[in-house]
Order: C-alpha cells, then structure tokens, then sequence
C-alpha cells in the first residue's frame, strides 16, 4: 500500500483517519470506518498508524476495504493533515475527534457526509468538550450510562444516529490459512486480556477538536 499515491490525490472525497493503537481499539473503530464508507461510498481513506504492531492491525482489520488507499506513518500524518478533506481521530473513550475539515470542498461534494460530520461536532460540543477537565472520565461515564441503558459503545460512536452504525458486529478479515488454524482452538466462549501498552508505543498525533462554527463556515 506505501507505494501508492495519497488519498488527497485522488478525485474523490480523501480521509486520513487513526485510532488508538490498540488491538481492541484498533478494530471497534472499524464500525466508524464502515460507516464512514456507507455515507460516502467512493471515498478514499489512508490509516494512520503509529506503531509497528498498529500498522500489522490495520492491516489485518482493514485490509478487505475497497476504500482503504494506504497505511500512513504519524510522520506522513502530520505533514499531510490539512491536503484531506477530512482527518480524525477514533479515541478510546467511545468518541471521535475531527483535526481538519475542509468543509467548503466537502459541502461541494458530499454534503449529506458534512452533515453528519456537523451533528458529530454539535454533540462533541455539548456532551465531551464541555466537560473540560473531568473529559477524561468520558469512558467511565459512557460505559456507566450503557449499563443503566443496555446500550454498548457502538451506540456512542453512532453519535445519535449522525453514523449508521446500527449492530455491534463486526467483520474480521480471516484468511483461509489462519481459519484453519482458529478453528483447530475450538474456542467457544473465550475472555481475552488487555494489557496497556510500553510508554514508547503510545504516540500518536496529538488531537486537536475543531469547534462547530469551523464545521459551519
């Protein structure tokens, strides 16, 4: 995929998006990437990545998708952000995070996609950034509210229905050879363990939330 060209060369609606590097986050977002597709469906997107492992998940996670351009490092990211028309971050709290949005190409091209990018942006604005200092309890709180409302983090990054991500199910990729071996496990019901990541492999972009009225202009 690195010996392609970028997205934002191409002529249609170009979105660099990353998420947190972890295995779990890494694939939960591809219900955001899925539903970014279904409303734009000729777009072409470029995944950041921001390790080794990082890039071996979004290989594996995001490989199938048609819409999947090219595997970018942080380095590309960062140099390249404001050439998409669109670039955000999937975060582990169950929330999305827009960095650059080239709104006027967007509403020349896609405005039913710019519409939900505004809603996502409205409810940013009223139910994450507001909370200032204590946003970092987003997870917590979002996870406490799906418990009292039997709702799972899917239903908070379908932003109130501003993305259709309607079920919690989710494609794996699985190649014939590997299937053989998973179903060789004869696994059923299974618990898998999560352990955070070294210091060194957190990196990523720093993310930087646009307002509603950048979304508006």
């Amino acid at each position: 995929m690195s010996d392609k060209k970028f997205a934002f060369e191409s002529d249609e609606v170009s979105v660099a998006f990353y998420s947190i590097a972890g295995l779990g986050d890494c694939l939960i977002a591809r219900k955001v990437f899925d539903a970014l597709v279904e409303l734009e469906p000729n777009c072409v997107v470029d995944y950041c990545c921001t390790t080794e492992a990082h890039r071996e998940f979004a290989k594996a996670f995001y490989g199938d998708s048609k819409n999947l351009n090219r595997i970018l490092s942080a380095q590309e990211y960062r140099a390249n952000q404001k050439n998409y028309d669109l670039a955000l971050y999937v975060g582990g709290c169950h929330a999305i995070f827009f960095e650059w949005v080239n709104n006027k190409r967007l509403q020349a091209m896609s405005p039913k996609f710019l519409q939900s990018l505004i809603k996502i942006d409205e409810y940013n604005k009223k139910y994450i950034l507001g909370l200032g200092n204590w946003k970092l309890t987003l997870g917590l709180r979002n996870m406490t509210s799906g418990k009292i409302l039997g709702k799972n983090f899917f239903h908070f990054l379908s932003y109130e229905g501003a993305l259709p991500i309607r079920d919690n199910k989710i494609k794996i990729p699985l190649l014939p050879e590997y299937k053989i071996k998973f179903d060789a496990l004869k696994l059923n019901r299974y618990i898998t363990i999560y352990t955070d990541l070294p210091e060194k492999e957190r990196a990523r972009p720093k993310v930087k939330a646009t307002s509603r009225n950048t979304l508006r202009e």
